[in-house]
């Protein structure tokens, strides 16, 4: 086993372990670093990119949000769709979703998911759709990136219907308006 220790969001230091082979196959300690350098693990294990397969969807976020909203997006965000996906990531896609293999996830599964959050939370259909739209791209960051093999959002499908109702404004709503203004003015919005 080749030990290792990673720092956590957190600030914590936890020992890791990857499997090299068996000792009856490696006579020596030389033997054994040989294998490890075969295998590519100490490249693996220094590197930002988490190899592809066994990340987990935490993880795929985190990616997300360092290579699409940092110093190198190739598309600059404001800071308001920041601050939005950011809790759309933080308070709702990784508590349900973070513990699990990102490569894992089922379309179904979070078609359910979307569908219970109108069913069960109340929140409207279009806020479900855009934490649908940020769990796609998420995906597709990460499909960019080779850390996923496939974007499970992509079949899964929402509403966008809501319940705004305009309000159509004539002249004898206006009028009525302008009467109760304590200020006169001519501006519409008076």
């Amino acid at each position: 086993m080749l030990r290792y220790r990673v720092r956590t969001a957190d600030g914590r230091r936890v020992e890791n372990n990857l499997p090299v082979g068996f000792l009856r196959d490696f006579p020596s300690e030389k033997a054994a670093w040989r294998e490890v350098d075969r295998l590519g693990l100490l490249i693996r294990i220094n590197s930002d990119a988490p190899a592809p397969g066994r990340l987990r969807f935490d993880s795929l976020c985190e990616q997300y949000l360092k290579n699409d909203f940092g110093a190198d997006a190739v598309r600059p965000k404001t800071e308001r769709t920041v601050l939005n996906t950011e809790h759309i990531v933080r308070a709702y896609l990784i508590p349900r979703w973070g513990e699990e293999i990102a490569d894992e996830i089922k379309s179904l599964d979070i078609q359910r998911w979307l569908k219970s959050l109108h069913n069960d939370d109340g929140l409207a259909w279009t806020t479900i759709s855009k934490m649908r739209g940020t769990m796609l791209r998420v995906y597709k960051v990460g499909i960019l990136h080779e850390l996923v093999t496939r974007n499970p959002v992509l079949p899964v499908e929402t509403r966008c219907t809501t319940s705004y109702k305009a309000i159509l404004v004539t002249r004898s709503r206006l009028s009525l308006s302008s009467r109760t203004c304590l200020t006169p003015c001519t501006a519409f919005w008076c």
